[in-house]
């Protein structure tokens, strides 16, 4: 309930509230579900999503690998492409701020294979951004629900936060 309502705060801009929830969150998360459970990923990444607001780029980078930990973790790797791209995109663009180029350039090229991969692999699928219909639980192609943003748009502008 607490990462929910972070999400809500995020949307009302009331980012130090959003912060605090997601951080009890992860806390919870990570004693009750376990370190490898989806939703301790999901919350290391929006801890990520906190440190680039922040400009904390250490703190980021740290989150967003943790939260690869977890999506790649087990049997279930398959069935989390979409966050592997948006968390493998976001710790990209942390590790160009930290002048980690190459490793970025990596990362990217991770992200854009997957979006295509899931562009792919459903019929009919375009690789457009499209409205969200579920806040930041949507899951469409091209759509980074941890990020809000089109992967097509961010492979696109990979330059900017």
């Amino acid at each position: 309930m607490k990462y929910v309502l972070g999400n809500v705060r995020i949307d009302q801009a009331r980012f130090d509230e959003a912060f605090d929830l997601h951080q009890s969150a992860l806390v919870c998360w990570r004693k009750t579900l376990g370190e490898e459970h989806h939703k301790t990923g999901d919350a290391w990444h929006k801890m990520g999503w906190h440190s680039i607001r922040l400009r904390r780029w250490e703190e980021a980078r740290d989150a967003l690998k943790s939260s690869l930990n977890v999506y790649k973790s087990g049997k279930d790797e398959d069935f989390y492409q979409g966050e592997i791209a948006c968390s493998s995109y976001r710790l990209a663009l942390v590790l160009r701020e930290l002048g980690e180029g190459e490793k970025a350039e990596e990362l990217m090229i991770l992200a854009e294979g997957i979006r295509v991969d899931m562009s792919q692999s459903r019929p009919g699928a375009d690789s457009t951004q499209r409205e969200a219909k579920g806040g930041h639980d949507t899951e469409a192609i091209g759509w980074c629900p941890k990020t809000g943003i089109s992967l097509d748009m961010a492979i696109i502008a990979r330059t900017s936060l």
